[in-house]
Protein backbone atom coordinates (compact mmCIF):
# COMPACT_ATOMS: atom_id res chain seq x y z
CA UNK A 1 0.00 0.00 0.00
CA UNK A 2 2.54 2.33 0.83
CA UNK A 3 4.59 1.54 -2.04
CA UNK A 4 1.37 2.20 -4.52
CA UNK A 5 0.95 5.73 -3.04
CA UNK A 6 4.38 6.51 -3.31
CA UNK A 7 4.05 5.98 -7.12
CA UNK A 8 1.06 8.18 -7.01
CA UNK A 9 2.56 11.00 -5.14
CA UNK A 10 5.48 10.71 -8.14
CA UNK A 11 2.84 10.98 -10.75
CA UNK A 12 1.21 13.70 -9.14
CA UNK A 13 4.47 15.52 -8.84
CA UNK A 14 5.14 15.10 -12.53
CA UNK A 15 2.02 16.20 -13.30
CA UNK A 16 2.34 19.54 -11.84
CA UNK A 17 5.81 19.98 -13.02
CA UNK A 18 3.90 19.15 -16.45
CA UNK A 19 1.40 21.82 -15.75
CA UNK A 20 3.96 24.60 -14.50
CA UNK A 21 6.18 23.77 -17.59
CA UNK A 22 2.97 23.90 -20.19
CA UNK A 23 1.93 27.26 -17.93
CA UNK A 24 5.00 29.18 -18.87
CA UNK A 25 5.33 27.68 -22.41
CA UNK A 26 1.63 28.98 -23.52
CA UNK A 27 2.42 32.10 -22.01
CA UNK A 28 -0.40 32.20 -19.19
CA UNK A 29 1.88 34.14 -16.52
CA UNK A 30 5.16 35.99 -17.41
CA UNK A 31 8.30 33.63 -17.88
CA UNK A 32 11.45 34.20 -15.29
CA UNK A 33 14.01 36.44 -16.53
CA UNK A 34 15.80 35.08 -19.18
CA UNK A 35 19.51 33.70 -18.05
CA UNK A 36 21.11 34.80 -21.57
CA UNK A 37 22.54 38.32 -21.29
CA UNK A 38 20.83 39.77 -24.33
CA UNK A 39 23.58 42.78 -24.57
CA UNK A 40 25.73 39.87 -25.12
CA UNK A 41 23.89 37.15 -27.38
CA UNK A 42 21.48 39.31 -28.57
CA UNK A 43 17.63 38.62 -29.95
CA UNK A 44 15.41 35.79 -29.43
CA UNK A 45 16.08 32.24 -29.77
CA UNK A 46 14.49 31.90 -33.30
CA UNK A 47 16.35 34.56 -34.62
CA UNK A 48 18.65 33.65 -37.42
CA UNK A 49 21.52 34.51 -35.21
CA UNK A 50 20.48 32.31 -32.72
CA UNK A 51 18.90 29.71 -34.88
CA UNK A 52 21.25 26.66 -35.42
CA UNK A 53 21.61 25.07 -38.51
CA UNK A 54 19.15 22.05 -39.69
CA UNK A 55 18.98 19.00 -40.69
CA UNK A 56 17.49 19.99 -44.03
CA UNK A 57 20.35 22.20 -45.30
CA UNK A 58 21.23 22.67 -48.73
CA UNK A 59 25.27 23.14 -49.14
CA UNK A 60 25.98 24.83 -52.59
CA UNK A 61 29.54 25.49 -53.35
CA UNK A 62 30.17 29.82 -53.93
CA UNK A 63 32.15 30.24 -57.41
CA UNK A 64 35.82 31.68 -56.43
CA UNK A 65 35.29 31.55 -53.23
CA UNK A 66 37.98 29.44 -52.64
CA UNK A 67 40.26 31.79 -54.30
CA UNK A 68 39.32 34.68 -51.70
CA UNK A 69 41.75 35.96 -49.13
CA UNK A 70 40.08 35.89 -45.42
CA UNK A 71 40.75 37.77 -42.66
CA UNK A 72 39.12 37.88 -39.05
CA UNK A 73 38.70 41.68 -38.14
CA UNK A 74 40.77 41.73 -34.85
CA UNK A 75 39.05 44.32 -32.77
CA UNK A 76 41.19 47.38 -34.27
CA UNK A 77 38.70 49.20 -36.72
CA UNK A 78 36.10 48.15 -39.85
CA UNK A 79 33.78 46.84 -36.80
CA UNK A 80 31.19 48.10 -34.61
CA UNK A 81 32.19 49.11 -31.07
CA UNK A 82 29.38 46.73 -28.58
CA UNK A 83 28.25 48.42 -24.67
CA UNK A 84 26.15 48.08 -22.23
CA UNK A 85 24.42 51.23 -21.00
CA UNK A 86 22.63 51.50 -17.32
CA UNK A 87 20.77 54.14 -16.00
CA UNK A 88 23.20 55.61 -13.84
CA UNK A 89 25.69 56.45 -16.57
CA UNK A 90 25.78 59.84 -18.48
CA UNK A 91 23.12 60.83 -20.92
CA UNK A 92 23.92 61.87 -24.46
CA UNK A 93 22.26 63.44 -27.16
CA UNK A 94 22.07 62.25 -30.83
CA UNK A 95 23.17 65.03 -33.89
CA UNK A 96 22.70 64.24 -37.51
CA UNK A 97 24.66 65.51 -40.52
CA UNK A 98 24.64 63.92 -43.81
CA UNK A 99 27.82 64.74 -44.50
CA UNK A 100 29.78 63.05 -41.92
CA UNK A 101 31.63 59.83 -43.84
CA UNK A 102 33.15 62.65 -45.81
CA UNK A 103 33.85 64.73 -42.77
CA UNK A 104 35.72 61.30 -41.23
CA UNK A 105 37.36 60.93 -44.81
CA UNK A 106 38.91 64.41 -45.45
CA UNK A 107 38.37 66.56 -41.90
CA UNK A 108 36.43 69.82 -41.50
CA UNK A 109 37.67 73.50 -42.45
CA UNK A 110 36.96 75.99 -39.75
CA UNK A 111 37.73 79.59 -40.37
CA UNK A 112 40.48 78.54 -42.80
CA UNK A 113 42.29 75.96 -40.64
CA UNK A 114 41.85 72.22 -41.73
CA UNK A 115 40.85 69.72 -39.11
CA UNK A 116 41.07 66.01 -39.34
CA UNK A 117 38.01 64.85 -38.18
CA UNK A 118 38.30 61.38 -35.27
CA UNK A 119 35.44 59.09 -34.38
CA UNK A 120 36.29 60.28 -30.46
CA UNK A 121 38.76 62.53 -28.73
CA UNK A 122 38.53 65.87 -31.26
CA UNK A 123 39.67 69.03 -29.73
CA UNK A 124 37.08 71.08 -28.95
CA UNK A 125 36.90 73.51 -31.68
CA UNK A 126 35.93 70.29 -33.74
CA UNK A 127 33.32 69.33 -31.26
CA UNK A 128 31.39 72.74 -31.59
CA UNK A 129 31.56 72.56 -35.26
CA UNK A 130 30.58 69.15 -35.98
CA UNK A 131 27.47 70.02 -33.53
CA UNK A 132 27.06 73.82 -35.11
CA UNK A 133 25.77 71.79 -38.27
CA UNK A 134 24.17 68.90 -37.37
CA UNK A 135 20.18 68.90 -37.12
CA UNK A 136 17.83 67.17 -34.53
CA UNK A 137 16.71 64.75 -37.17
CA UNK A 138 18.12 62.51 -40.43
CA UNK A 139 16.74 64.66 -42.61
CA UNK A 140 17.28 64.14 -46.31
CA UNK A 141 17.92 67.62 -46.80
CA UNK A 142 18.25 70.99 -44.79
CA UNK A 143 16.87 70.91 -41.45
CA UNK A 144 13.51 69.89 -41.70
CA UNK A 145 11.48 68.07 -44.29
CA UNK A 146 11.42 64.36 -45.16
CA UNK A 147 13.39 62.30 -42.82
CA UNK A 148 15.48 59.16 -44.04
CA UNK A 149 13.35 56.29 -43.02
CA UNK A 150 16.54 54.04 -43.21
CA UNK A 151 20.28 53.64 -44.74
CA UNK A 152 20.88 56.13 -47.64
CA UNK A 153 23.41 53.59 -48.95
CA UNK A 154 21.11 50.40 -49.03
CA UNK A 155 18.72 49.79 -52.33
CA UNK A 156 16.57 46.71 -53.31
CA UNK A 157 16.74 48.09 -57.08
CA UNK A 158 19.36 46.43 -59.07
CA UNK A 159 21.65 48.97 -60.58
CA UNK A 160 20.50 51.73 -58.34
CA UNK A 161 22.33 54.55 -57.34
CA UNK A 162 20.02 55.99 -54.72
CA UNK A 163 18.28 54.36 -51.75
CA UNK A 164 15.13 52.45 -51.68
CA UNK A 165 13.54 49.84 -48.87
CA UNK A 166 11.17 47.13 -48.43
CA UNK A 167 8.02 48.02 -47.35
CA UNK A 168 7.54 46.78 -43.57
CA UNK A 169 11.17 47.91 -42.40
CA UNK A 170 11.40 49.59 -38.61
CA UNK A 171 11.40 52.81 -39.14
CA UNK A 172 14.32 54.98 -37.83
CA UNK A 173 12.50 57.45 -35.91
CA UNK A 174 9.51 55.19 -34.82
CA UNK A 175 9.09 53.67 -31.99
CA UNK A 176 11.28 53.85 -29.01
CA UNK A 177 13.22 56.45 -30.70
CA UNK A 178 15.05 58.64 -28.46
CA UNK A 179 17.51 61.87 -29.12
CA UNK A 180 18.97 61.28 -25.17
CA UNK A 181 20.61 58.21 -24.36
CA UNK A 182 22.77 56.32 -21.70
CA UNK A 183 26.45 56.09 -22.66
CA UNK A 184 29.14 54.54 -20.41
CA UNK A 185 32.47 56.45 -20.02
CA UNK A 186 35.01 55.02 -22.65
CA UNK A 187 32.49 54.24 -25.31
CA UNK A 188 33.91 54.93 -28.77
CA UNK A 189 33.01 53.93 -32.24
CA UNK A 190 35.27 51.76 -34.72
CA UNK A 191 37.63 54.10 -35.66
CA UNK A 192 37.31 54.62 -39.63
CA UNK A 193 34.92 56.05 -41.75
CA UNK A 194 32.03 53.43 -40.86
CA UNK A 195 31.84 54.62 -37.66
CA UNK A 196 29.77 51.92 -35.92
CA UNK A 197 28.91 51.56 -32.57
CA UNK A 198 26.04 49.74 -30.88
CA UNK A 199 24.72 50.85 -27.08
CA UNK A 200 22.36 48.49 -25.16
CA UNK A 201 19.86 50.89 -23.47
CA UNK A 202 18.75 49.95 -19.94
CA UNK A 203 14.98 49.06 -21.70
CA UNK A 204 17.20 46.29 -23.48
CA UNK A 205 16.86 48.46 -26.95
CA UNK A 206 20.43 48.67 -29.16
CA UNK A 207 20.89 52.09 -30.26
CA UNK A 208 22.57 51.27 -33.39
CA UNK A 209 24.48 54.24 -35.69
CA UNK A 210 26.76 54.53 -38.32
CA UNK A 211 29.23 57.57 -39.14
CA UNK A 212 29.38 57.98 -35.50
CA UNK A 213 31.78 60.74 -34.13
CA UNK A 214 31.72 60.60 -30.06
CA UNK A 215 31.66 64.07 -28.18
CA UNK A 216 33.63 64.23 -25.02
CA UNK A 217 30.51 64.91 -23.19
CA UNK A 218 28.76 61.83 -24.60
CA UNK A 219 26.51 62.81 -27.24
CA UNK A 220 26.99 61.67 -30.68
CA UNK A 221 27.11 62.89 -34.03
CA UNK A 222 26.26 60.75 -36.90
CA UNK A 223 24.53 60.10 -40.11
CA UNK A 224 22.21 58.02 -39.50
CA UNK A 225 20.68 56.07 -36.21
CA UNK A 226 17.87 53.91 -34.94
CA UNK A 227 17.30 51.57 -32.16
CA UNK A 228 16.97 48.03 -32.24
CA UNK A 229 15.18 45.13 -29.40
CA UNK A 230 17.56 43.15 -28.42
CA UNK A 231 15.06 40.77 -27.59
CA UNK A 232 13.48 40.46 -31.43
CA UNK A 233 14.68 38.72 -34.82
CA UNK A 234 17.41 40.96 -35.35
CA UNK A 235 16.65 40.12 -39.19
CA UNK A 236 17.32 42.91 -41.80
CA UNK A 237 12.89 44.45 -40.88
CA UNK A 238 14.61 45.57 -37.65
CA UNK A 239 16.65 48.18 -40.05
CA UNK A 240 20.42 48.20 -38.92
CA UNK A 241 23.16 49.67 -40.28
CA UNK A 242 24.73 46.65 -42.36
CA UNK A 243 24.37 48.07 -45.98
CA UNK A 244 21.73 44.59 -45.76
CA UNK A 245 20.07 46.12 -43.14
CA UNK A 246 21.38 43.88 -40.66
CA UNK A 247 22.40 45.52 -37.10
CA UNK A 248 25.58 46.60 -37.43
CA UNK A 249 26.79 44.73 -33.90
CA UNK A 250 24.73 41.46 -35.25
CA UNK A 251 26.86 37.90 -35.19
CA UNK A 252 30.72 40.18 -34.17
CA UNK A 253 32.73 37.94 -31.96
CA UNK A 254 32.77 38.62 -28.48
CA UNK A 255 35.26 39.04 -25.78
CA UNK A 256 35.50 36.34 -24.07
CA UNK A 257 33.81 33.64 -26.82
CA UNK A 258 37.17 32.56 -27.53
CA UNK A 259 38.68 31.99 -24.23
CA UNK A 260 35.57 30.71 -23.04
CA UNK A 261 35.95 27.67 -25.63
CA UNK A 262 32.30 28.27 -27.49
CA UNK A 263 30.23 30.25 -29.46
CA UNK A 264 27.28 29.65 -29.86
CA UNK A 265 25.47 32.01 -32.51
CA UNK A 266 25.78 32.83 -35.76
CA UNK A 267 28.89 34.67 -36.84
CA UNK A 268 29.10 37.77 -39.48
CA UNK A 269 31.28 39.10 -42.31
CA UNK A 270 31.89 41.01 -44.91
CA UNK A 271 32.51 40.25 -48.36
CA UNK A 272 34.50 40.98 -51.71
CA UNK A 273 31.96 42.27 -54.34
CA UNK A 274 33.12 40.21 -56.60
CA UNK A 275 31.75 37.43 -55.00
CA UNK A 276 28.29 39.02 -54.52
CA UNK A 277 24.85 39.51 -56.55
CA UNK A 278 22.18 42.20 -56.05
CA UNK A 279 19.75 39.99 -54.56
CA UNK A 280 18.88 40.01 -50.98
CA UNK A 281 18.71 36.73 -49.18
CA UNK A 282 16.41 36.44 -45.61
CA UNK A 283 17.74 37.69 -42.94
CA UNK A 284 19.02 40.01 -45.40
CA UNK A 285 16.30 42.63 -47.38
CA UNK A 286 18.60 45.37 -49.09
CA UNK A 287 22.23 45.39 -50.39
CA UNK A 288 24.13 48.06 -51.06
CA UNK A 289 24.02 50.97 -53.29
CA UNK A 290 26.28 51.52 -56.43
CA UNK A 291 27.35 47.91 -55.47
CA UNK A 292 29.60 46.66 -58.30
CA UNK A 293 28.58 43.75 -57.68
CA UNK A 294 29.63 40.34 -59.91
CA UNK A 295 29.22 37.51 -58.50
CA UNK A 296 26.28 34.79 -58.04
CA UNK A 297 25.89 35.27 -53.53
CA UNK A 298 23.60 37.11 -52.45
CA UNK A 299 23.14 39.47 -49.59
CA UNK A 300 22.69 38.13 -46.24
CA UNK A 301 23.59 34.28 -47.68
CA UNK A 302 24.11 32.03 -44.91
CA UNK A 303 27.65 29.73 -45.02
CA UNK A 304 28.28 27.05 -43.32
CA UNK A 305 30.63 24.20 -42.80
CA UNK A 306 28.79 20.93 -43.44
CA UNK A 307 28.06 18.72 -41.32
CA UNK A 308 29.87 15.72 -43.37
CA UNK A 309 33.09 17.08 -42.88
CA UNK A 310 34.70 15.95 -39.56
CA UNK A 311 36.18 19.02 -38.73
CA UNK A 312 38.43 17.40 -35.53
CA UNK A 313 40.73 16.16 -38.60
CA UNK A 314 40.74 19.52 -39.85
CA UNK A 315 44.56 20.07 -38.06
CA UNK A 316 42.84 23.56 -36.72
CA UNK A 317 44.22 25.02 -33.66
CA UNK A 318 42.03 24.86 -30.42
CA UNK A 319 40.56 28.53 -31.39
CA UNK A 320 40.24 27.55 -35.08
CA UNK A 321 38.28 24.64 -33.97
CA UNK A 322 36.17 26.95 -31.86
CA UNK A 323 35.59 29.11 -34.83
CA UNK A 324 35.05 26.17 -37.36
CA UNK A 325 32.35 24.54 -34.86
CA UNK A 326 30.59 27.73 -34.57
CA UNK A 327 30.31 27.90 -38.39
CA UNK A 328 29.46 24.50 -38.16
CA UNK A 329 26.61 24.97 -36.27
CA UNK A 330 25.66 27.96 -36.84
CA UNK A 331 26.79 29.52 -39.71
CA UNK A 332 28.57 32.79 -41.05
CA UNK A 333 26.08 35.46 -42.71
CA UNK A 334 27.43 37.91 -45.30
CA UNK A 335 25.98 41.24 -43.98
CA UNK A 336 27.87 43.59 -46.41
CA UNK A 337 30.50 44.30 -48.71
CA UNK A 338 33.84 44.71 -48.21
CA UNK A 339 37.79 44.61 -48.75
CA UNK A 340 39.02 43.88 -52.38
CA UNK A 341 39.09 40.50 -53.37
CA UNK A 342 38.30 38.88 -49.80
CA UNK A 343 36.02 38.23 -47.06
CA UNK A 344 36.73 39.44 -43.60
CA UNK A 345 34.97 37.45 -40.46
CA UNK A 346 33.76 40.60 -37.74
CA UNK A 347 34.84 40.89 -34.00
CA UNK A 348 33.65 43.59 -31.69
CA UNK A 349 35.85 46.32 -30.97
CA UNK A 350 38.52 45.85 -28.73
CA UNK A 351 38.09 42.03 -28.49
CA UNK A 352 41.39 40.86 -27.34
CA UNK A 353 41.18 37.04 -27.21
CA UNK A 354 40.61 37.10 -31.43
CA UNK A 355 44.42 36.91 -32.03
CA UNK A 356 46.23 33.91 -32.03
CA UNK A 357 49.09 31.91 -33.00
CA UNK A 358 48.08 30.47 -36.27
CA UNK A 359 45.34 31.92 -37.41
CA UNK A 360 45.98 32.44 -40.56
CA UNK A 361 46.03 28.63 -41.72
CA UNK A 362 43.05 28.10 -39.87
CA UNK A 363 41.12 30.87 -41.37
CA UNK A 364 42.41 29.47 -45.32
CA UNK A 365 41.76 25.62 -43.99
CA UNK A 366 37.74 27.18 -42.90
CA UNK A 367 37.41 28.67 -45.95
CA UNK A 368 38.18 25.25 -47.64
CA UNK A 369 35.28 23.99 -46.21
CA UNK A 370 32.66 26.61 -46.25
CA UNK A 371 29.46 25.98 -48.49
CA UNK A 372 26.37 28.19 -48.82
CA UNK A 373 23.01 27.08 -47.32
CA UNK A 374 20.92 28.18 -50.54
CA UNK A 375 17.54 26.82 -49.21
CA UNK A 376 18.16 29.43 -45.73
CA UNK A 377 14.79 31.17 -45.23
CA UNK A 378 12.51 32.55 -42.82
CA UNK A 379 10.29 29.71 -43.24
CA UNK A 380 13.23 26.83 -43.26
CA UNK A 381 16.18 28.75 -40.82
CA UNK A 382 19.03 26.99 -41.05
CA UNK A 383 17.73 25.34 -43.89
CA UNK A 384 14.91 23.24 -42.10
CA UNK A 385 14.66 20.00 -40.94
CA UNK A 386 15.70 19.50 -36.83
CA UNK A 387 18.59 22.02 -35.38
CA UNK A 388 21.65 19.91 -35.27
CA UNK A 389 22.33 21.14 -31.97
CA UNK A 390 19.79 22.10 -29.77
CA UNK A 391 18.02 25.16 -29.42
CA UNK A 392 17.39 26.90 -25.89
CA UNK A 393 13.91 25.87 -26.08
CA UNK A 394 14.93 22.54 -27.17
CA UNK A 395 17.15 22.06 -24.25
CA UNK A 396 14.55 23.34 -21.95
CA UNK A 397 12.32 20.44 -23.39
CA UNK A 398 15.24 18.11 -22.97
CA UNK A 399 15.09 18.81 -18.98
CA UNK A 400 11.27 18.72 -19.18
CA UNK A 401 11.48 15.18 -20.59
CA UNK A 402 14.11 14.03 -17.61
CA UNK A 403 12.13 15.85 -15.29
CA UNK A 404 8.43 13.98 -15.89
CA UNK A 405 9.57 10.83 -17.60
CA UNK A 406 13.48 10.37 -15.76
CA UNK A 407 16.12 9.12 -17.25
CA UNK A 408 16.65 6.92 -19.62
Amino acid sequence: MVRVKMVRVKKVLRALIMLACLIEVIGLFPPPTYSRDLSLQPFSSNSPWNHPIGTGAIYTSVANLANLAIGLRTGDNWTCGIYLASTTDRQGTLYFRNDMWTLLASGITINGVHYPVYNSGNPPVVENALVAGAHDLPYKSGSSGAIWPANFYSTITPGASSPSWPSGIHQATASYFSRTFNIPVGAVPSPDTDGNIAICQPNGWFLDCYDAVVLSNGSIVCSIASYIDSAGSGDGYSSGRRASLLPSFAGQIRQGEITGGVIQHALVCNMSATILKEQAQWPAVCWDTNAGYSGTLPMGALLAIPQSVNINSLGLTPQGLILAKAMQNYGLYVSDRGGSGGMTILAELKATDVRWTGQSNDLNIIKQNLKWVSNNSATTPGGGGTPIVPSSFNAVLQVMNILLLGPN
